[in-house]
């Protein structure tokens, strides 16, 4: 049930047989009616700058205290809620909170992006000539309801067998659902003047034309609008600017009979403005921003206080036709964890753990400081390393660069995967686009927005035969993919714009494999 409500449950127990529920998270962030599954929430230090440990950080442990001096440190606690639909790029994604947590209930920050106060459900009405809100349990005078589907008048939420309602306004809304899908009808309004440039509304459910609010002129349908194939109402708004002065009338229509065949109304008003609704995928927290990190674990009650955790490498969208058989899921690569300031706020830092670090092999292939991209490259070529499992690291300069630059991976004849910064975008990427996709997602660029503002840019890539996971400013923006490439394509090269941008550093190590398989 917390899974269709976008919630999580606290429970509490003083002898690990009888469970008591304690309080309730959510729904917040990505919450568009998708199924929120593997729950974690443990408290990191927070990190006095992204270099290293010190001032408020250090390796704290649960007793806020820095192991190797017993110094205090600042702690936060972490909600971390893996999302299967709703995800960053489809699919399903990890996201986090960060906030306080006394033992029965977690709070998120007050400064926190990601809190319920960014969801719909929240949202400052627009002010205006309102036109209906569907409160007081009974229809606006002069609303008339044809057929089944919309009942009586308003309800409070989901009706009979529905997944959870949320994102409506006060404590009534529309709903077509009574009967079920297969129910029709209409909810039609008395006419009434256009006064004002924008009318916006709160809608949800189908997402075809067939469930559809419709603004009418006479007989003429004007403007129409549906919802996102989900139960969370969000605000969309009509340019109405040349109706001002006509009369007119709005029809909610259910004319759908499968599944999915409904229609959620709340709160219509005319205003000056419009209501632009925030993008929920947009303003959650992701642990990452690649296609392929779900579900990590942490490792709890570690002897040196660290937190460490691994995700399931893949993504529901596409899990089940990897072309990767006769074996099908991977892990990532064990990182520890922290927070950090950034001017955005707290963020997560992941750094791979030591023992991963362990596996790099010191001898670098290629070493360079201060030298300009081009001679780099040409001093990759020329090396031409040939491997499958590598760490890179790229440090430049932000000021002067204006086209993107990174690594190109798994290079072969077919092409090649592009790892790097692009300053238009302000971003990083993985480019994994290919001409001949082997599956629906496997052509994509996958970008995380810079959150840091410092003057340099660092880039730490691991690639692990077919997984690229890239470390960006320090582990504050970390993207995770796979990649199905040709297993004879073992090519690395640097790409850059004409402006030649100055290296301050790039290194190439080989990295050892962590399981050796036994041949028979």
């Amino acid at each position: 049930v917390a899974a269709l409500m976008q919630q999580m449950w606290v429970y509490t127990s003083v002898d690990l047989k009888a469970w008591t529920k304690a309080s309730t998270f959510g729904p917040a962030g990505s919450a568009a009616n998708n199924i929120w599954e593997v729950p974690d929430l443990f408290e990191l230090p927070v990190v006095d700058g992204i270099g290293g440990t010190g001032g408020t950080g250090g390796t704290g442990g649960k007793d806020g205290t820095d192991r190797a001096t017993g110094a205090p440190v600042l702690t936060r606690w972490v909600m971390v809620i893996s999302v299967n639909h709703g995800a960053l790029w489809g699919g399903s994604s990890v996201q986090y909170f960060v906030g306080h947590f006394d033992g029965t209930r977690f709070i998120a920050d007050a400064s926190e992006a990601t809190q319920a106060s960014d969801t719909p459900s929240a949202l400052t009405p627009p002010a205006g000539d309102l036109i209906a809100d569907f409160e007081g349990g009974r229809l606006p005078p002069g609303w008339r309801i044809h057929g089944t589907a919309f009942g009586q008048g308003p309800v409070a939420g989901a009706v009979q067998d529905q997944f959870h309602v949320s994102g409506h306004l006060g404590s009534g809304l529309m709903n077509s659902f009574h009967g079920g899908d297969a129910s029709t009808g209409t909810l039609t309004s008395p006419p009434f003047t256009v006064t004002r440039p924008f009318i916006s509304f709160l809608i949800a459910g189908g997402s075809t034309y067939l469930t559809r609010l419709e603004l009418l002129v006479g007989d003429q349908v004007v403007h129409h609008g549906s919802g996102h194939d989900n139960e969370v109402l969000r605000w969309k708004c009509w340019d109405v600017s040349a109706l001002v002065g006509q009369q007119a009338v709005l029809r909610a229509v259910d004319e759908a009979t499968f599944s999915g065949g409904h229609i959620l109304l709340d709160h219509i008003v005319m205003g000056h403005t419009p209501v632009l609704q925030p993008n929920l995928a947009d303003i959650t927290r992701w642990a990452d921003h690649g296609r392929d990190f779900y579900a990590p674990i942490t490792f709890a009650n570690m002897p040196d206080g660290r937190v460490l955790w691994l995700g399931w490498m893949a993504n529901w969208d596409y899990v089940r036709v990897l072309p990767t058989q006769p074996w099908r899921g991977q892990q990532s690569g064990v990182c520890q964890l922290d927070l950090v300031p950034t001017p955005s706020g707290l963020r997560l830092r992941q750094r791979m753990a030591d023992e991963m670090r362990a596996l790099v092999d010191p001898d670098a292939l290629i070493t360079m400081q201060g030298v300009a991209a081009e001679h780099a490259s040409l001093a990759l070529k020329r090396a031409a390393p040939a491997a499958r499992q590598l760490l890179a690291y790229l440090r430049f300069s932000v000021a002067g660069l204006r086209e993107p630059l990174g690594l190109e991976l798994f290079k072969g004849p077919a092409g090649a995967v592009r790892v790097g910064f692009d300053p238009a975008r302000q971003s990083f990427f993985v480019d994994r686009t290919t001409p001949a996709p082997e599956f629906a997602g496997h052509s994509e660029r996958h970008d995380g927005a810079r959150i840091l503002d410092t003057p340099e840019i660092t880039l730490k890539v691991w690639a692990d035969g077919s997984a690229p996971e890239v470390f960006a400013d320090g582990g504050t923006v970390v993207i995770t993919d796979l990649v199905c490439a040709d297993p004879a394509a073992t090519g690395v090269a640097l790409f850059h714009g004409p402006e030649n941008p100055l290296l301050h550093a790039f290194r190439l190590h080989r990295v050892k494999a962590s399981v050796h398989a036994s041949t028979p």
